[in-house]
């Protein structure tokens, strides 16, 4: 914070190291504000005087003005700490409330200054400054805080004004971020019928709460990228998207099978993580359909393990779990593979199976399989080439 220039130099907490996971249930919602919006179009009924611009009403069209919520826990693992400066990687695991199955969807992950980290972090020594300042349009409140049956000594900076409203709570004592949540009214529009006021847009609502901190012992964190890495710069990878109705997966005879591809690219990051480029694309009936994300690759997957912490793995051992996703990973299997040996590392979560397999001379993904019971939808792909 530019406020206190020496913050600049503090770093992350020092419960923060290499293999810190830290979990926050997030939830969001989108909540309707107007019976209709207006929509700008070129060949809408009304048109705005003033400017000549058409629009058309969404409660003419049948499209209402639509509203929702979804929720899930997201999750920070600390890849590593190089100096004042943090590495983190974002996972956000989607909850299907219908089936209580889980999406995971990567989120992103970078190095960031390590005093503060946006939705997980501000340095105590930070927060202890923060109780004694004054600032104008927020309120620094300090007060007990209870989460999960534990009571904190908490720190809450608010702001609000302006059809907004932001609150952040820490914990006074190690800097966690505690609880967050914040509302955005949605605006007014640039147009209104005659004798109407204009429609307002949704407003949007968002909620965080630590849920739990633990520290990961996984064979190959904190460990360097093999030399093909940034060597080959690239892996790509080629299989099938299935889909069975999930209502009847007896009905394998009428599943849909799409060819589908990945390519992930990797660009230098640090000495013990890649930035990783991907790219997925599903050929439906000759209509790619692609999606591309981002994140930090390291030695623990999903595109490589190192291969020292592979050559020590046993067939059975649990390499991983998470309680609060009901999480387990295992190494499924020692099998041979081009005159080599590979292994087989599964991972379980209501709803998900995820089978993965590395070389071990190498590290490198040599494919994997992801099932998806509630969605009915199996991912199985196979790498195209060794680097």
């Amino acid at each position: 914070m530019q406020v206190f220039p020496e913050a600049a130099t503090l770093g992350a907490p020092s419960w923060v190291t290499v293999g810190t996971q830290a979990a926050w249930y997030t939830s969001g919602a989108t909540g309707a504000q107007s019976r209709y919006q207006w929509v700008e179009e070129p060949n809408g009924t009304w048109e705005d005087p003033a400017t000549g611009k058409k629009y058309r009403r969404t409660d003419e069209s049948g499209e209402g003005t639509g509203s929702g919520a979804g929720d899930g826990d997201s999750i920070l693992d600390v890849v590593a700490l190089e100096g004042i400066q943090a590495v983190g990687s974002w996972i956000l695991y989607s909850i299907d409330r219908l089936t209580g199955s889980y999406t995971v969807a990567p989120v992103g992950g970078s190095r960031v200054p390590g005093t503060v980290v946006d939705g997980a972090w501000m340095h105590p020594d930070l927060l202890a400054k923060l109780v004694q300042a004054v600032f104008t349009g927020l309120q620094v409140l300090r007060d007990p805080y209870p989460v999960d049956g534990r009571t904190y000594d908490a720190v809450s900076l608010v702001s609000s004004g302006g059809g907004s409203y932001q609150s952040w709570r820490w914990d006074l004592a190690s800097g966690v971020l505690l609880v967050s949540s914040s509302r955005e009214d949605g605006a007014f529009s640039p147009f209104a019928a005659p004798g109407e006021g204009p429609p307002q847009a949704n407003s949007l609502l968002g909620y965080r709460q630590l849920v739990s901190i633990r520290q990961r012992t996984t064979p190959g964190i904190g460990t360097a990228p093999p030399a093909w890495v940034l060597g080959t710069g690239r892996l790509g990878y080629s299989g099938t998207w299935t889909f069975v109705n999930p209502m009847d997966p007896s009905s394998g005879a009428m599943a849909m099978v799409m060819p589908m591809s990945v390519e992930a690219t990797f660009t230098e990051g640090g000495p013990t993580w890649a930035n990783v480029r991907f790219r997925n694309v599903i050929d439906f009936s000759g209509v790619p359909n692609a999606s591309e994300a981002t994140n930090l690759a390291t030695g623990v997957g999903a595109w490589w393990w190192d291969p020292a912490a592979l050559a020590e793995m046993q067939r059975g051992q649990v390499l991983d779990e998470i309680p609060l996703l009901s999480a387990r990973m295992t190494v499924e299997d020692i099998v041979p593979w081009q005159g080599g040996r590979s292994v087989m590392v599964r991972t379980e979560l209501p709803g998900d199976v995820f089978r993965a397999q590395f070389d071990l001379a190498t590290g490198v993904l040599l494919g994997n399989e992801l099932t998806q019971s509630a969605q009915g939808t199996t991912i199985s792909v196979g790498l195209q080439q060794l680097p």
